[in-house]
Formats: structure tokens, C-alpha cells, sequence
């Protein structure tokens, strides 16, 4: 069969339904819940608490920090700023990267 690429299903959504491109949309939000949710999992088998770690923030800016707890589908870490604060980050383990 002919491979789907994205322009060619990107072409077709104008065609369709409504109720076709809702259920469509379903199955993308669930098909990238479940490869974040697989990410989060290989990643967070990796992990350690201690392990220094980084993260995007939600500006886009690389934050850095120490892992220090491992939760279900979260690890928390803890990011040092200038100045002496701290603070202590939820982040999916899927947005975690160990660093070197």
C-alpha cells in the first residue's frame, strides 16, 4: 500500500466531517498521551534520586536541578537560582533529561 505521509493527510481533513475529524482527534490526543506516557516510563527507569537533571521551563528557558523524589508519572526537582533560593519543580519524567 501507499505510504501516508503528512501533507497527504493533512489534504484530506478538509473533506471530512465533523464527527469523522472529532473522532479522529481522539485517537491522535490518545496516541500522543500514551507515547508520552511510554517516554515518562523508559525515562523515569533510568533516573535516580541524587541525579542531576534538566528540564525545559515554561518560558522555553533549560532549568537545572537534583532529582529528588520520584512520584507515579512526576519527578520533583529541586532547582537552585541565583541568590540562594530554591525551589522544588512537578515535572513529567518525560520533559526530564539526565545531564552529565
Amino acid at each position: 500500500g501507499e505510504e501516508m505521509n503528512l501533507t497527504t493527510i493533512m489534504n484530506q481533513l478538509s473533506s471530512m466531517s465533523i464527527e469523522e475529524l472529532r473522532t479522529l482527534n481522539e485517537s491522535v490526543v490518545h496516541t500522543i498521551k500514551f507515547k508520552r506516557k511510554q517516554k515518562g516510563n523508559a525515562v523515569k527507569g533510568n533516573l535516580s534520586v541524587g541525579q542531576k537533571v534538566q528540564f525545559p521551563g515554561k518560558g522555553g528557558e533549560v532549568l537545572f536541578g537534583v532529582l529528588i523524589e520520584k512520584n507515579r508519572t512526576r519527578g520533583v526537582v529541586s532547582v537552585d537560582y541565583h541568590g540562594g533560593r530554591s525551589e522544588n519543580w512537578r515535572v513529567p519524567f518525560s520533559m526530564i533529561t539526565p545531564r552529565e
